[in-house]
């Protein structure tokens, strides 16, 4: 899947951040809307994306990662204007479905309503 062209990862949890100590403050301030630049991760356990931070929701009054997710795509190797406007075009889509709020789950700061949806179907059929 880290390689298909039409595929794209929203990652909800954070238990690892990708982003150096400079990067830090500048992805806390990330306002609703807001992207950080477009970053390769790689390691020898899986196979290397491009990723961003994208602020789903405002943060004024709660934590950090509040309303925050990170988007995977396939690697453009090397096509920075590729790479640029593929996350630009892929966090107008996630930023689409943040209506209607994906309530009652307590995720829904940073769950699209879409993907909320598709859950709770896989879990009927299960």
């Amino acid at each position: 899947m880290a390689t298909a062209a039409c595929a794209v990862g929203i990652v909800k949890s954070h238990r690892t951040l990708y982003v150096d100590a400079a990067a830090l403050s500048t992805l806390a301030r990330l306002e609703a809307g807001q992207r950080t630049t477009a970053f390769r991760v790689t390691s020898q356990r899986r196979t290397p994306v491009v990723s961003w931070y994208l602020r789903l929701r405002e943060a004024a009054g709660r934590g950090p990662l509040w309303g925050l997710v990170r988007i995977e795509v396939a690697d453009a190797r090397g096509d920075t204007a590729a790479v640029a406007a593929r996350a630009d075009t892929v966090s107008r889509w996630v930023l689409a479905e943040r209506s209607p709020l994906a309530l009652p789950d307590g995720r829904w700061d940073r769950m699209a309503y879409g993907i909320r949806d598709c859950e709770t179907f896989l879990r009927a059929v299960v």
